[in-house]
């Protein structure tokens, strides 16, 4: 079952794209493999322009027919994923596929009730860093299976930055002065 904050966006074009390919990958058990067709293809795009631009031209849509096998062969996607890009091109909507990998990923993370939170701080925290804020973070989503990525932004200086499903949690040093300047305004 999908999640009610999730109805709005499915019902766009993009997200009525990524619900058909979902229920094709849930019917064949082949979510995973979709998933990493999404991952393969967006990096092979990002490395290769000129492809990019030609899938994403809709007026080519013969030649780019002509050189989407080529590109699934190389890069081993699969028959499912592939014949779903080919839907893409026909219907002129290629350029769609960013906000389609986006929600079938977040409705996948949804079916298998996990969340995917991103953590950011100023420097590379530890194994022993990580597991605290890692109890932290499963005590407020304790219902979900968390999958949890680290990355790095300098200009936090201080403490930590947590997104999830949209939100952006601020224990960041500039975060705290903002909001004790606030009060000082407020208080004044």
């Amino acid at each position: 079952m999908i999640s009610n904050r999730l109805y709005p966006v499915l019902t766009a074009v993009y997200g009525r794209y990524a619900r058909a390919l979902f229920e094709v990958g849930k019917a064949n058990d082949c979510l995973d493999t979709l998933l990493n067709d999404f991952k393969t293809l967006e990096q092979f795009l990002l490395h290769n322009k000129n492809y990019r631009n030609l899938l994403r031209n809709s007026s080519n849509k013969k030649i780019s027919l002509a050189v989407l096998p080529v590109i699934a062969d190389n890069l081993k996607l699969s028959s499912i994923f592939t014949s779903f890009v080919n839907v893409l091109i026909e219907n002129r909507r290629f350029s769609l596929i960013n906000k389609i990998e986006s929600i079938f990923r977040h409705t996948f993370v949804d079916y298998k009730n996990e969340k995917e939170i991103a953590v950011y701080s100023p420097v590379k925290i530890n194994k022993t860093q990580e597991k605290e804020v890692e109890k932290i973070i499963q005590n407020l989503f304790n219902d979900k299976k968390l999958i949890i990525k680290y990355g790095i932004k300098k200009e936090l200086l201080t403490g930590m930055q947590i997104y999830s499903d949209g939100l952006i949690y601020d224990l960041s040093g500039s975060s705290a002065i903002r909001q004790l300047s606030n009060k000082l305004v407020n208080f004044s």
